[in-house]
């Protein structure tokens, strides 16, 4: 399932469970973040998708804030969620 309608089963209280969980495992990837702020950007996609990815991605930078990660690599994903916020999603 690809990551639209994973989010898309995360609003369902019926599929919430099942898609939180591929979420958490597809979350491991190196690749998570940028393919979240793909979906957020990308406007073929349902709006509830691209919210419920762009909190997502919000979840995700604060639970890593404090994780070993490259702060190169955070201050790119900020930036272009900066301009995210900027476009007013």
């Amino acid at each position: 399932m690809d990551l639209s309608n994973l989010f898309l089963a995360s609003l369902n209280p019926q599929t919430r469970s099942q898609a939180e969980a591929s979420l958490l495992q597809a979350s491991i990837q190196s690749s998570f973040l940028v393919q979240l702020l793909q979906l957020v950007l990308n406007t073929s996609e349902r709006k509830e998708a691209r919210q419920a990815a762009c909190v997502y991605f919000k979840n995700t930078v604060k639970r890593r804030w404090n994780e070993d990660v490259s702060l190169l690599q955070l201050g790119c994903h900020l930036s272009v969620y900066i301009k995210i916020l900027q476009i007013g999603i």
